[in-house]
This record gives structure tokens, sequence and C-alpha cells, in this order.
């Protein structure tokens, strides 16, 4: 969910500055890279379908289908269409609610609220059965909501410091799908996942 906008205003252009001596031209790379990451990615299991973004949804996305026709390197600059920036806005900003059935603008500044009856409209148009998301820190490390059709994930521990909160991922493994929690490894070493962790070759 980072741009250019984002990462100079929260912190991070400051970081990547202050540890390469003050050139910036690292940081214009990590937005590149940034840029050229999907919006959104469909995941197919054999018992399941499901999509993977970071923040949620918009009222102007119609099915999972439209995202794939969005150009990425143009958001935030002003050249895209005003539906394709509000879709791109849910994908990177949205969060749900289980207090409203449809959609309302978010109090972030950005992207939406969302509702179950928009989830599920979703899914069905989409031919999915849930969708997966990150975006919002949850206790355990991952919530459900909207009966089952919203799922988040929150793989970073003690968020900030502040919030003693569990980390998690999803493990999808042929049919079945579980969860590894985590906590925080503090300042003195590194987090331990389980050594059974069937980690893809992607990651070697």
């Amino acid at each position: 969910h980072e741009d250019s906008q984002t990462s100079r205003i929260y912190g991070f252009f400051t970081e990547v500055r202050d540890k390469f001596d003050g050139d910036e031209t690292m940081w214009c790379l990590f937005n590149t890279v940034f840029c050229s990451l999907p919006l959104a990615a469909k995941v197919i299991a054999p018992r399941r379908k499901f999509m993977c973004v970071h923040g949620g949804l918009s009222p102007l996305l119609g099915d999972l289908d439209e995202v794939g026709g969005i150009n990425r390197h143009e958001y935030g600059g002003g050249s895209l269409d005003p539906t394709s920036e509000s879709i791109v806005d849910g994908l990177l900003w949205s969060d749900p609610s289980d207090e409203m059935d449809d959609f309302e603008q978010n109090e972030r500044g950005c992207g939406y609220i969302f509702g179950v009856d928009a989830t599920k409209d979703f899914c069905r148009r989409s031919g999915l059965d849930f969708i997966c998301r990150a975006h919002q820190l949850s206790m355990e490390g991952y919530c459900y909501t909207h009966d089952d059709k919203c799922l988040t994930v929150f793989s970073a521990p003690n968020y900030c410091g502040l919030h003693d909160n569990k980390g998690a991922i999803m493990v999808v493994d042929g049919e079945s799908l579980s969860f590894k929690q985590f906590t925080s490894a503090g300042n003195g070493g590194a987090a331990q996942l389980p050594a059974t962790m069937p980690w893809s070759r992607f990651f070697s």
C-alpha cells in the first residue's frame, strides 16, 4: 500500500535517507518496486478461491477481473481516471465493518469502510469464497468478519512496540487452511517460527 506520497509523510522517506547518508536515490528505487507489486491476487486452492489484497473493497469495483486493467504506476499522479483511482484507493486503504451493510467514506481519509453485504456481493460476482486482507491490527494476528467472508491477517507482532498483539500468517496447504501465530522477538533476537513451516521454494 506504499506510494511516494504516503512514504514521504509517514517516515519511510526519512528512514531511508538517514540510512543512506542523505541519498534519496534508494527511496526512489523502493517506490519503483512498490508500484510494480500487484494490487490484488486470486488464490485458487482445491476447496477455496479467495482474493488477497492489502486494504479491501471499493464501491466502484465490480469484480476482481477489473483490477487487471489498472496501471498501478499511474496511481497518485493524477493520470488515472477517477473510477480507477477510487478502485485503487479501496484495494489499498479500505477497512471492513460489521456495523454497516454497504460502503461509507473511511475515517482514515482514504479508501472506504465496507460492510457485510458489500463483501458478500463482491465474492458472489467474482466467484470467491472470501477475501483475505491485512492493513488492520488484530490482537490474535488474524480474525474473520462478515460471516467469515472477510479475513484479516496481520503479520506485525507488538505493532509499533505498543500493542502487545500477536502476528500471524496464513498457510494454504492442499485442502487445508491454517494459521501460524507468533509474538514479538523484542530487541534481543529473531522471531522463531515453527521448524515444520512448509516454506515455498520461492523464498529459498
